[in-house]
């Protein structure tokens, strides 16, 4: 329990911290909402390298992949991984953030608890809705070989052969529980990161509270 837990939240530092950082850099000029893309998307690209090996298995199976396969194996599937995590990053935040906006009080700009829950939560689900896809293609090519034979020569094939046998329903098999497991965790993930701002820098203006 206690190392899946460090993983989401050495990952999640790793979100966050990128996205608040890359926006605060980007020209004042830019649109907020392009800023907030591009933010997120450099996010997910950035905590991919290490999204990759950690969701691809325990410990022990990782460094059996790495005795078969090399070092090589541990990142099987991470251009498709960054493929999802890119885009998915940017909506996310994107998402998010113009929730924010839209539930703020305009007197105080200030967005309540209440509404980063609802805006974390439903940000989450569009993320997962929009990228799931590519997320069913990276698993089966992350898992290719693992039990037997390769089928797949790249995830352009796998997605390929995945359609061509078992049809577009495929790419959405397991969706429901996924969304359902996203709404909580992302609500109490952005409030857990917007209170923990409020805490440590009550007088300073926060990247994640609809001022973005």
């Amino acid at each position: 329990m206690t190392s899946p837990l460090a993983g989401v939240a050495v990952i999640n530092a790793i979100t966050f911290g990128t996205y608040g950082n890359v926006y605060k850099s980007l020209p004042p000029d830019w649109s907020p909402t392009v800023g907030v893309f591009v933010a997120g998307s450099t996010a997910g690209l950035v905590q991919s390298v290490i999204v990759g090996p950690m969701e691809r298995s325990p410990w022990d199976c990782l460094m059996q992949i790495r005795r078969t396969d090399g070092w090589r194996g541990m990142f099987r599937g991470y251009g498709v991984t960054m493929g999802r995590e890119v885009p998915s990053y940017g909506l996310y935040f994107v998402t998010y953030e113009g929730l924010c906006r839209m539930m703020q009080d305009d007197a105080s700009d200030v967005v309540s608890p209440l509404a980063v829950l609802l805006a974390g939560g439903l940000s989450g689900i569009a993320s997962w809705v929009c990228t799931y896809p590519l997320d069913v293609v990276k698993t089966r090519v992350q898992t290719d070989g693992l039990l037997g034979p390769r089928q797949y020569k790249g995830a352009i094939d796998c997605f390929v052969k995945s359609y061509r046998n078992e049809g577009i329903a495929t790419f959405g098999r397991g969706l429901t529980s996924t969304v359902l497991r996203a709404f909580p965790t992302n609500a109490a993930t952005f409030l857990a990161v917007s209170l923990t701002f409020r805490l440590l820098a009550p007088k300073r203006q926060v990247v994640i509270e609809g001022r973005t």
